[in-house]
Order: C-alpha cells, then sequence, then structure tokens
C-alpha cells in the first residue's frame, strides 16, 4: 500500500512540473508559418512574391519566413538541412515548407498558389510542426517566441472562478501554475 501511494505522489509530482513549463516557440493552434526559399533573380520566385505578399495579408494567422539562397551561403546551407531534414533532394527554388509538408516551384496563383492555401488552411485547423523549431535552427529567430508570449498575456487576461480555489488565470509563466499542475496537486 505504502509503494503504491508512494507511486501515485511520483506520478504526480512529475506531472505538475511537466504541466507547468511551457514551450518558447512551440506551434500554437490557428498560428501557420510558411518558410519560403527563394533566390534574387528567379522569375518563379518572383511570380511568387505577390502572391505571398497578398497572402500574408489576409492571413494575419501566417508568418512567412523569407530565406534569400543564391546570395546567402548561410541560408543556401539552411536549405540544405531541411531537404535532408525532409528527406527530399532540392533541385531548385522557389521551395515552400508549410508544416511537414512542401512545394516545389511556382507556377501560378491558380496552380501552386491553391496547393498553398490548402496547406495553410489545414494547418489553420490542426497544429502543424515547425521545421525550424524541430531542427534546432531559431536562435535567430525571435518572432516566434514574442508571439507565444503575446498569446501568453492575452491568456492571462481571462480568468475563470474554481470552487475552493477561486480565481485562476489561463497564462503561464512566473509565479502561475497551469490548471493541469494546480488540479493534480490537489
Amino acid at each position: 500500500m505504502k509503494k503504491l501511494v508512494f507511486v501515485i505522489f511520483v506520478f504526480l509530482l512529475i506531472t505538475t512540473i511537466f504541466s507547468s513549463l511551457s514551450v518558447a516557440a512551440a506551434p500554437v493552434a490557428g498560428q501557420v508559418i510558411i518558410n519560403y526559399f527563394w533566390g534574387e533573380g528567379c522569375p518563379h520566385c518572383a511570380e511568387a512574391k505577390p502572391f505571398l505578399d497578398q497572402l500574408e495579408k489576409n492571413k494575419s494567422n501566417l508568418e512567412i519566413r523569407r530565406y534569400e539562397v543564391w546570395n546567402s551561403k548561410e541560408n543556401a546551407k539552411l536549405l540544405g538541412e531541411v531537404g535532408r531534414h525532409l528527406n527530399v533532394n532540392i533541385g531548385g527554388v522557389p521551395f515552400f515548407v508549410i508544416g511537414d509538408k512542401y512545394v516545389v516551384g511556382f507556377g501560378s496563383a491558380e496552380t501552386t498558389g491553391e496547393q498553398i492555401k490548402q496547406l495553410v488552411e489545414m494547418c489553420e485547423i490542426r497544429i502543424c510542426p515547425d521545421i525550424m523549431l524541430q531542427m534546432g535552427v531559431l536562435d535567430n529567430i525571435i518572432e516566434p517566441v514574442a508571439r507565444n508570449n503575446e498569446i501568453n498575456e492575452k491568456l492571462t487576461q481571462h480568468k475563470i472562478n474554481l470552487p475552493l480555489f477561486g480565481e485562476v488565470s489561463l497564462g503561464s509563466g512566473a509565479g502561475k501554475m497551469s490548471l493541469l499542475g494546480l488540479t493534480t496537486c490537489f
């Protein structure tokens, strides 16, 4: 009996600790990221630009990270790493990564553009992974962290009233505990 109580206590303790941790730049439901690799002077990339600009303008939940690869060795190397991560031989640009899916080339807004829109809409419905986060290359990309903090700030403003506990904030952060962590403590 003592062992069972001890195991339950350890399980609850571990659950409490892990449920109160937050992951910086973790994908957020509805938030969509397109990692777009392009080349200066590439005609297909030039055709994709107005489409992407309009898509980004129409969707406030969309972030497009643009990587010019013909004049940047660092971005070209990153493109190669992305190809290895996705297990695809990348032959050229434009190259779009949306979640764990990719699109090579750009024909027109009606063809390739529709394919990109469908992937974006899919990621609006379900959380899609951020390949740059998976690869651990977000060192220089702080925008997702700032956006995640902004969402957390908005959540902190919302509170729920629980019997016995009183008012509980939905946000997390220093000095706060998640609702799951709070409920597993008691």
